[in-house]
């Protein structure tokens, strides 16, 4: 969690040195890290509120994204500052997580969410896993 965390703080540093907006995709698998990628984002955003965010979220960690959810004002609070949040519907229908039950904004991504992240990845997007 350390090593995750300090790669994050440098990786933004840096960036923050250049003056550059940045384009990242965030991948969550993970529901028991849900808190340290809201973190992360949070302050991504701070150094720079023009940076380009997507979050993908899969697997078990997709639960997290229900309207209902422990963390679903922190999401909501990402959505309302441009961050762009993706639920592979494939995890979805493995978790049983209908459309209706996802926050307000979330994306459904129809490809998945590991295609979504090469997509990213292709348009020079940094990839950050959580």
């Amino acid at each position: 969690m350390k090593k995750i965390f300090f790669s994050i703080c440098l990786f933004m540093y840096s960036s923050a040195l250049l003056g550059d907006t940045l384009k990242v995709v965030y991948h969550l698998n993970e529901r028991e890290k849900a808190g340290v990628l809201i973190s992360s984002v949070q302050e991504l955003l701070k150094s720079n509120p023009e940076n380009q965010i997507e979050v993908v979220i899969h697997s078990s960690a997709i639960i997290r994204l229900a309207k209902d959810g422990d963390l679903s004002t922190e999401f909501e609070g990402l959505l309302s500052k441009g961050v762009i949040i993706g639920a592979c519907s494939t995890s979805m229908l493995k978790n049983n997580l209908r459309p209706d039950i996802l926050i307000g904004g979330v994306v459904q991504l129809k490809q998945g969410g590991v295609l979504r992240i090469l997509e990213l990845q292709k348009q020079g997007y940094s990839y950050i896993k959580i």
